[in-house]
């Protein structure tokens, strides 16, 4: 009996230290939005903590997959394919009105980036 108490101690343990290590995953997805110049091709994160690419463009409107993403603060950065090759566009983030954005750990966060092309 004593030998079940400890192992359903243990096990217990086990469980909690499972569940608290899984809190710490961290996740970032976008959206691109109503603001942007058209579809957005490429997403960097925090210099290049995470990249979402997409050849077709995200267009607007569209939602990226969430990522695990390590670093909790950083830049965004956009690449545009205006046809004749890919452009970089300025960025703002709706939810901090910058290009910037810090983050919780073991949170899982959407945003929504304005992507825009200065024009020539």
């Amino acid at each position: 009996m004593k030998n079940l108490s400890m192992f359903s101690a243990l096990l217990f343990a086990a469980s909690i230290f499972i569940i608290s290590c899984s809190d710490d995953t961290t996740e970032l997805g976008w959206i691109n939005g109503e603001g942007s110049t058209g579809a957005i091709n490429d997403i960097v994160w925090a210099d290049e903590d995470a990249i979402w690419e997409n050849e077709e463009g995200y267009d607007i409107g569209d939602k990226t997959d969430s990522k695990e993403v390590d670093e909790l603060t950083g830049d965004v950065e956009c690449t545009i394919n205006e046809g004749g090759g890919f452009v970089t566009a300025s960025v703002v983030i709706e939810e901090t009105q910058s290009g910037s954005l810090t983050i919780d750990e073991g949170s899982s966060n959407v945003y929504t980036i304005n992507a825009d092309v200065a024009k020539k």
